[in-house]
């Protein structure tokens, strides 16, 4: 094969190459619109599904918390209402106790479950 012809083949090659990235790049410009329109539909569902809860201040917090006899420093069940995580005990560190539910309730130490004044 001569050389005009190698790079005649070259030129058809390079060519080729060229196209195909730019179907590649129209593909890729397709996907990333797709996939900002599946993120923005994620997120409007995310955001109708927030749970609404009215705008509290500070004052009135400090009120309901008086009003509602909570401690901000005591980690209770009472205290700590909207606390979906596991709570337990300051004093024995079981979750099942009676004080780990409310502050006024006593400590007793245990972690048997349907003890009088639990949640568990």
């Amino acid at each position: 094969m001569d050389t005009e012809t190698r790079i005649k083949n070259l030129e058809n090659t390079i060519d080729s190459l060229v196209g195909i990235i730019s179907k590649m790049q129209e593909l890729l410009s397709i996907h990333t619109k797709a996939l900002s329109s599946i993120n923005d539909a994620i997120g409007k569902i995310l955001d109708i599904n927030k749970p609404t809860e009215p705008e509290v201040g500070f004052a009135e917090t400090l009120m309901l918390n008086k009003v509602m006899d909570l401690d901000p420093n005591c980690g209770c069940h009472k205290c700590n209402p909207r606390y979906f995580g596991m709570i337990v005990c300051d004093t024995c560190g079981n979750k099942r106790c009676p004080h780990a539910t409310d502050h006024d309730n006593p400590c007793t130490n245990s972690n048997a479950p349907g003890q009088p004044g639990s949640r568990f």
